[in-house]
């Protein structure tokens, strides 16, 4: 006997396409290779057979206790030994729940071979109905013309012939026999049997003698009842009895065959043939009418009466007319009415539909032969035809027949009686309103109904009169229907009919009225009957409402259009809601369907559905507006609405919760149309706190109740935290906008309320609970399973979700994430939580619940501070085992491999336990007693190679998606030989995208993978050397030409996306084939250009070659920029290119490449759509060429130049004039505390990050370009007057500036008018633009208002060296200091009037940053110092007109600049100060000025001159700075001290024109502010200078002494420039004194005394440092200027001849001619 193949569960999910498998010549050839297994169904289960027997006792393989098990398990089974062995065998690879290593010893236990035994005994029946409904799938869907495997089911059962129908019914009968195990598996393979046949006859013409065997076999069975032990049968197996005689009453009717009866019954006898054969049709009758005393008799009986009825017209035996009676007395309608309400009959399945089909064809026969009056009560009637009709195809066919026949006729009748009785018409056109088009005909026939039908009592006798007959009655006066409305009134002269002679007398008035004006007057009529209470009356008008209200939800679900043209009726609902829910003890019925209404209708009109239903005060709502999550998910402020009220006053009590449901549908239409979805706050903490946190220990009259609420719960959640996301980053927000969103509210309440653990109750729900619920469900694709599958599969969902969405700044584990690592959820108790969802990989009738659940363990190893393998306990290894099991079986679902590759890769790098449990590590003693690991045979990492062998590779065996994912983890745990397998697909070349795109972009993808791998392995080595494998790979890459042949595909690639037609969403761009090549060709390039040795691309032809590919491309797309997929290659090519500008560009051209660039900005530019992310890398780009210096340069080609200047001004102009530029994180950053050097800490990196991306941005780059190209002065001037750019790039930054924000963009802008300036004409250009008056006054808002000293201004301006560079306001303001400087070098007197305005409006801040010094040694404050000093340097050339206009400030700047070169030569003079207290300025926090005035304090009257041992670098930092501010200070001075000749020659010189500026005084400078600047100030700046020129440039005598690491701290010019400038204004000064007449000639002899002493001592110093071969003075050069010394261009001066002694000679001199 052959063992089993598979298990019958893998054969079943083959066939109906859930499989690996899913192609037609695969499920082809699964069909044949088990068509025997198929044809034979359970009769491929044999007996035990001592053959067998001896085969299983002859096999070695199989140990003893194994086969002892077999031989109990097929004694206890009645199944053969090898079946029942390879039964063993499944259960071990499929079900089997522990470790493998404990089976066979466990085997021993008593125990445990009885809990095996019945677990064996669900596998084998379990097997046996998977089979059973894979015949069924085949025989539902082979002439199904819209099912993919049609023609192959088709074929299959061709193949099988009569031969199935036989052997299926031989197994039923077999069965049925047998004594049953068990309820479960008895009955529901009955039914499986009987579904078959049911089935089979539906395409198949049963014979009559198979309908007597039927009729006999069924009636000897008692339909289904008189079964063997069924006194043994649980209270649950009635299901199957009930479904056993439905379906044997359905196949006796199928086989009736009255639809062959139904078009013309008169001529259909002859050629029925059951009558034909007169033998079969009297045994039939003799048996059929003995029938009576079994519900399950009624339909056939009336079946047979019918068809009796049609055969024999001349009987004139009331056998018919009994069988008929028999049938209504049993209740054939209620009968059936049950059963189309009952699964597997009320369903969506084949099976459903074909017992709706056979349930009309006898209805419609009966009515036709038979009056409905006679065939008991209408509603009975319409109970049944309601849900036929719901069956779309059969609604359609009732409309496109004739009405006066069939089922017509109920139509008609309902018709007639409408609307005295109300509830058959409505019902019935409910039913009818299946799609658009028949909704559109319920639409048209409810407008014009034909007739009004009433009690005749209802009309007062004077107003009608009757006629003689009394059947016609006439009206004497117009009547009105309803008070509530005008326009239903039937005219005077009205006739009606009277059409009921039984009871009281009905009449039909002949009047033409619209149905729907009628409903909304009934609709009116409830309100005004429920305003006094709810009475008999308005009962009865409430079913009315509920019935009208489910009228229009249907309609309004089919066709929105109608939402217009019902809103008259529609508008009702809301008053109605609104009563109702304040009423006491209302019917929740009528609030339940009008809810359900309007939440159809909110589809559509979502705003107006919310804005009526705010005044209902239905919905919870809150008093005041939440800013604050915990606020409002605490309900404070909340109210429960009038729908809280119901449900706790009405609902929970009964424990039914028809308005909850409705609610929940609502909520969820609101969610989803809202474009503000913040009112709908209050109801979804509501549904969070008291709906969804509890609903689980609710009481429910219907069960099904609380599935359907947990899952309408979940899905309005896993909307707001999915979809959603979307609507709220569209929205635009103030950037200041705190308000409360949906998803905020969302997050928290799962996370931190009870709302989380019922999602996690429902997460351990357990694979076992799930398995039992939908092995009792009737069909495999719908019912009680299938719901609470889908409503676990949402909390995975929603749970994956949160943990992604939580708040990264939260500090504290939320409830949720502690049940989730720390304890078990309360379903599975004794199990870890991660161990329940962990175990769903044993489920597998859904697929995407195991997929689901693996997800989870993904996202919980990234994510969760634990071990998932401590978790998982002793289940860890069987979890293992049966993963790896479903990774390696062939025809498992893809995704699910997938996903569970995607969590080894995850638990490589997060969760070592893991890895080690699924590698399945095993150690051995290795040489010299080391031990070494090996992966054992239960390793998912054999497996994983395996799947990417390089023979499946391409193949279905090893799909793009498996393959990517099956290189991930073997990647970072397998040896060096997997490179051979993983680059296969990299070096085969790419097939064409034009003739075969699906393959191509399978390929693409998987090309993709592994460029991306190579690229990240190289990366990440580095330096290093990559394994001997890695480096043959890229070498055959590299001689291949895989970068050549991968850029030019990537050309014809682009070729094709412009071909491309049809929408694209905008949600899947990120996994579009397309762009992942795109994206992984980006990486490796950009890899190989900065490792080009390890990569093999250090060729400068391939480099052009692949750079001329990218640059076809980006030609190619941006004439093409009409989708979102061809924008996004764009803006990905156009970034590839910038990015590898940088490391190619010695290979290129600059020119050549212009060339192609500016045509392609002016297409970008010249398109209408903004297209930002691909205008800024072009610029990008351009920019890098600008600054290659090359022989082919630029400013050659005017053309180009011209044609570049126009598209980057036409640029500029978009960016910053029409479309301003908009605040950015590092403005709002930098001000929030006034400065950009003083922002905390905590936000550094942030704005870093922000100002990095803002310099980057489209205006900054396109300012750049035009500042590279101000080398040509002639065509950029000209751009800049026909475009006026500079006065609206002025105008722009002045914006910014007053609203301080865009910092990067001013920068850049400032740089641009900073070279702009460097040139005479672009100078005067600039100036007359009117930048001092755009910038001036702007400018003070860069730094705070001064206040004093030792606050604001010491705080504004701190900060360190390295952030000097970074965007800064106080950036801004230095460098507009250095743009009016240059301005006014070059323009002079031009410029003047606009230099005084600047000094005038921001003289306070130069003023307190001059003083500064003494107190803050900063390196901004000294950069501030230092710009201040050359702009007022330069405006002292002009010291005679600052002094008219500005004396005042004039007299201020001078005795500022006194100080400061008293400062400055007080803290030079002493390097220990100086030091202690630059190391206290960096130890001490920013802004902290006052202990540093405390440690000047306590060392400022040191004397020490000594040098620092070891100078820091901040030191010689500092102190390079304080010389070069000492240097512009005694430039400036210089201008402001008398001319030295002249005033020494000229004695009729005015010398009260220039104010004595020092104090007679010679002691030493201190920092101390008592201490006024004096002549000794300006000898110790001699001194200094003397000092430091030793120290720059030491004897040659002697050894020179090493300079410590690091630059020195000045430069040999500065010195000099300082030593000279110092003794010029000495001189000066001194004989100012002289020629002052207010000093005392004693003082002026003790000035010439000091000064003579001084300066002699000076000399002297000088006369031995020369003569020990240090270099001469340079008396005989020119003295340069501050911003000369400052550049370092002062040339190196030699003191080797007696002219170059001429400066010191003229000190010499003064000192023996004008001191002595």
């Amino acid at each position: 006997m052959a063992a089993l193949v598979g298990s019958g569960r893998e054969l079943w999910q083959i066939i109906t396409g859930q499989s690996f498998l899913r192609s037609q010549d695969q499920i082809g050839a699964e069909l044949q290779k088990n068509k025997l297994r198929l044809l034979n169904g359970l009769l491929f289960y044999k007996p035990p057979s001592d053959a067998s027997a001896k085969s299983l006792k002859e096999k070695k393989d199989v140990k003893k206790e194994v086969k002892d098990l077999t031989i109990r398990t097929s004694k206890f089974l009645g199944l053969d030994e090898l079946q029942t062995n390879s039964l063993i065998e499944l259960y071990l690879a499929q079900d089997f729940r522990e470790s493998l290593d404990e089976w066979e010893t466990k085997l021993s236990d008593e125990r445990y071979a009885q809990t095996l035994l019945g677990r064996l005994a669900d596998i084998y029946y379990e097997d046996r109905i998977y089979i059973l409904q894979s015949i069924k799938h085949l025989l539902s869907y082979s002439t199904d013309d819209k099912h993919p495997y049609k023609e192959k089911y088709d074929d299959c059962l061709q193949m099988f012939g009569d031969q199935l129908i036989n052997k299926v019914i031989e197994q039923y009968k077999k069965v049925f026999s047998r004594e049953a195990p068990s309820a479960e598996t008895h009955g529901n393979t009955m039914c499986e049997l009987l579904e078959i046949v049911f089935l089979y006859y539906k395409e198949y013409e049963m014979h009559p003698t198979r309908l007597l065997e039927f009729a006999r076999l069924f009636k000897s069975q008692g339909f289904g009842c008189r079964q063997t032990n069924k006194h043994h049968f649980s209270p649950g197996a009635e299901v199957f009895v009930t479904r056993l005689g439905f379906l044997s009453s359905l196949i006796l009717i199928e086989g009736l065959d009255l639809e062959y009866l139904q078009e013309t019954p008169a001529s259909a006898v002859p050629h029925h043939p059951i009558p034909q054969d007169q033998d079969t049709f009297r045994a039939l009758d003799r048996l059929i009418t003995g029938w009576g005393d079994n519900p399950h008799h009624a339909p056939v009986l009336l079946g047979w009466a019918a068809l009796r009825f049609v055969a024999l017209p001349d009987d004139t035996s009331p056998t018919t007319r009994k069988l008929g009676s028999a049938a209504l007395n049993i209740g054939v309608f209620q009968y059936l009415a049950g059963l189309l309400n009952t699964e597997p009959f009320s369903g969506q399945t084949v099976l459903a539909g074909v017992a709706r089909l056979i349930v009309r064809g006898l209805l419609s026969t009966v009515l036709s032969m038979f009056h409905e009056d006679t065939l008991g009560g209408i509603h009975d009637l319409i109970s049944v035809v309601t849900p036929v009709l719901e069956q779309k195809q059969l609604c359609r066919l009732f409309w496109e027949s004739d009405q006066t026949s069939g089922l017509g006729v109920l139509l008609q009748s309902a018709c007639s009686r409408f609307p005295l009785e109300f509830s058959p018409l409505l019902k019935l056109l409910t039913a009818l309103a299946v799609d658009r088009e028949t909704t559109d005909r319920v639409y048209e026939f409810m407008s014009c109904l034909p007739g009004y039908t009433e009690l005749l009592e209802e009309n007062k006798p004077g107003d009608i009169q009757g006629s003689a007959s009394g059947t016609i009655w006439t009206l004497l006066r117009h009547k009105g229907l309803y008070r509530t409305s005008a326009g239903l009134v039937i005219p005077a002269g009205t006739q009606g009919e009277i059409i009921n002679t039984q009871g009281p007398p009905v009449v039909r008035w002949e009047y033409n009225f619209n149905g729907w004006t009628l409903c909304s007057c009934e609709l009116d009529n409830f309100l005004q009957y429920s305003a006094g209470g709810f009475d008999a009356a308005s009962k009865q008008l409430a079913v009315r409402v509920t019935e009208v209200a489910e009228l229009l939800n249907k309609m309004l679900s089919f066709d929105k259009s109608l939402a217009e043209t019902l809103q008259p009726v529609t508008a009702k609902l809301y008053p109605i809601i609104q009563r109702l829910g304040a009423a006491t003890n209302p019917p929740i019925d009528v609030v339940a369907s009008c809810v359900q209404c309007l939440a159809t209708l909110a589809q559509y009109k979502p705003d107006k559905v919310w804005l009526d239903l705010q005044q209902t005060g239905f919905l919870p709502f809150a008093g005041s507006s939440h800013m604050d999550v915990n606020r409002a998910l605490s309900g404070s402020g909340m109210f429960a609405g009038n729908y809280g009220n119901l449900l706790m006053s009405l609902e929970r009590p009964s424990g039914y919760y028809p308005v909850t449901i409705a609610t929940l549908k609502l909520l969820l239409a609101l969610a989803k149309g809202l474009q503000f979805q913040e009112g709908i706050i209050p109801a979804v903490v509501f549904v969070l706190k008291e709906v969804f946190a509890s609903f689980y220990k609710w009481n429910y009259s219907n069960l099904k109740d609380r599935q359907e609420i947990g899952r309408r719960c979940l899905e309005i959640f896993h909307y707001i935290l999915f979809v959603s996301e979307g609507k709220e980053e569209t929205m635009e927000h103030d950037s200041k906008d705190t308000r409360l969103t949906l998803r905020d509210v969302c997050v928290s309440g799962l996370l931190y309320t009870e709302a989380g653990h019922s999602v996690l109750e429902i997460l351990a729900t357990g694979v076992e609970n799930i398995n039992n619920v939908v092995k009792l469900q009737a069909s495999a694709f719908e019912g009680p399973g299938q719901d609470l599958i889908q409503m676990v599969k949402l909390a995975f969902s929603v749970v994956n979700r949160l943990l992604l969405l939580k708040p990264a700044d939260g500090e504290t584990t939320s409830p949720l994430e502690q049940a989730l690592t720390y304890h078990a959820g309360g379903a599975q108790q004794g199990k870890h939580l991660v161990s329940v969802i962990a175990q769903y990989v044993y489920h597998r009738h859904d697929v995407r619940l195991t997929r689901l659940a693996t997800l989870m363990l993904k996202r919980l190893s990234q994510v969760a501070p634990m071990s998932v393998h401590a978790c998982l306990g002793d289940q860890a290894i069987p979890i293992r085992d049966m993963y790896l099991t479903r990774l390696q079986a062939k025809t498992e679902d893809l995704r699910l491999k997938v996903v569970i590759l995607e969590w080894l890769t995850v638990a490589v790098e997060t969760q070592p336990g893991l890895t080690e449990l699924f590698l399945n590590l095993q150690t051995k003693e290795g040489k010299q007693g080391v031990k070494e690991f090996t992966v054992g045979k239960n390793s998912c990492l054999q497996a994983a190679v395996d799947m990417i062998e390089a023979k499946k590779q391409g193949t279905y065996l090893c799909p793009p998606d498996l393959h990517c994912a099956a290189v991930l983890p073997t990647c970072p745990v397998a040896g060096q030989e997997r490179w051979s397998s993983v680059c296969t697909q990299g070096q085969k070349d790419l097939p064409s995208i034009h003739t075969n795109p699906q393959v191509a972009t399978g390929q693409l993808k998987t090309c993709a993978h592994v460029m991306n791998i190579m690229a990240m392995e190289v990366h990440s080595i580095g330096s290093s050397s990559p394994d001997k494998e890695l480096k043959k790979c890229l070498k055959d890459f590299a001689e291949k030409k895989r970068f050549i042949h991968w850029s030019e595909y990537l050309t014809s690639l682009v070729d094709h996306l412009c071909e491309e037609e049809g929408p694209v969403d905008p949600a899947h761009l990120r996994e579009n084939p397309y762009l992942v090549f795109l994206s992984a060709c980006r990486v490796v390039l950009l890899v190989a250009a900065s490792q080009e040795t390890a990569m093999h691309l250090a060729d400068k032809n391939i480099k052009v070659k692949i750079i001329q590919n990218i640059l076809t491309g980006i030609t190619t797309l941006v004439s093409h920029l009409d989708s979102v997929l061809t924008v996004k290659a764009a803006t990905m090519l156009t970034g590839l290119y910038v990015a590898l500008l940088p490391h190619w560009k010695g290979s290129l051209q600059p020119l050549s490449q212009l060339e192609k660039l500016v045509p392609i900005l002016e297409d970008v530019v010249g398109n209408s759509q903004p297209l930002e992310k691909i205008k800024t890398p072009l610029l990008s780009a351009i920019l890098t060429l600008l600054k290659v210096k090359g022989e082919d340069s630029i400013t050659e080609d005017t053309e180009l130049v011209s044609r570049l200047l126009s598209v980057v001004c036409t640029v500029v102009q978009e960016a910053t004039i029409y479309k301003p530029p908009q605040p950015t994180e590092s403005g709002k950053t930098s001000g929030t505390n006034g400065q950009g050097e003083n922002n905390d800490t905590a936000n550094g990196d942030a704005a870093a990050m922000a100002a990095k991306k803002d310099t980057y941005s489209l205006e900054n780059q396109s300012v750049c370009v035009l500042e590279a190209l101000c080398s040509v002065p002639e065509v950029w001037l000209e751009a800049m007057r026909r475009h006026c750019l500079l006065q609206a790039l002025l105008a722009t930054v002045e914006t910014c500036l007053n609203s301080r924000r865009n910092l990067a963009f001013v920068e850049t802008a400032m740089q641009l008018f900073l070279t702009t300036a460097k040139e005479p004409k672009a100078a005067f250009v600039l100036a007359g633009s009117g930048v001092t008056q755009h910038l001036c006054i702007p400018l003070s808002t860069t730094y705070q208002s001064p206040q004093d000293l030792s606050g604001t201004v010491l705080s504004s301006i701190n900060g360190s060296e390295k952030s000097l560079d970074a965007p800064s306001w106080p950036g801004v303001y230095r460098m507009a200091l250095d743009l009016e400087a240059l301005l006014l070098g070059t323009l002079k007197h031009d410029f003047l009037s606009d230099a005084l305005d600047f000094v005038g409006v921001h003289q306070d801040r130069m003023l307190q940053c001059l003083f500064a010094v003494r107190s803050n040694l900063s390196p901004a404050c000294l950069l501030e110092v230092e710009k201040t000093s050359l702009f007022l340097f330069q405006l002292v050339h002009h010291s005679r007109e600052w002094q008219f206009h500005l004396p005042q400030l004039h007299q201020a700047m001078k005795e500022a600049v006194c100080h400061l070169v008293h400062t400055c030569a007080a803290l030079l003079s002493r390097p220990r100060l100086l030091d202690h207290m630059v190391q206290s300025n960096t130890k001490q926090p920013r802004g902290t000025p006052q202990r540093q005035t405390s440690v000047t304090r306590t060392l400022r009257h040191s004397s020490s001159s000594d040098d620092v041992d070891k100078p820091s670098q901040e030191l010689l930092q500092v102190q390079g700075r304080l010389l070069r501010i000492l240097g512009n200070s005694l430039s400036m001075l210089r201008h402001l001290t008398p001319n030295l000749c002249e005033i020494l020659l000229d004695q009729a010189m005015d010398v009260s024109e220039y104010p004595l500026m020092f104090a007679l005084a010679f002691g030493s400078p201190t920092v101390d502010q008592d201490s006024p600047p004096s002549l000794g100030t300006l000898l110790a700046c001699v001194n200094l200078g003397l000092r430091l020129l030793v120290k720059v440039e030491p004897s040659r005598v002697t050894s020179p002494v090493k300079s410590p690491a690091g630059p020195a701290p000045v430069q040999k010019p500065v010195v000099l420039y300082i030593l000279e400038n110092s003794l010029l204004v000495l001189m000066s000064q001194a004989a100012r004194y002289l020629r002052e007449p207010g000093i005392p000639v004693r003082d002026k002899q003790l000035m010439k005394r000091e000064l003579s002493t001084e300066l002699g001592t000076f000399l002297l110093s000088l006369q031995r440092y020369i003569k020990r071969g240090a270099p001469p003075s340079p008396g005989a050069s020119t003295l340069p200027s501050p911003q000369q010394f400052q550049r370092g261009a002062t040339p190196r001066m030699a003191f080797g001849s007696s002219q170059e002694h001429a400066f010191f000679q003229l000190v010499n001199t003064f000192m023996k001619r004008v001191l002595r």
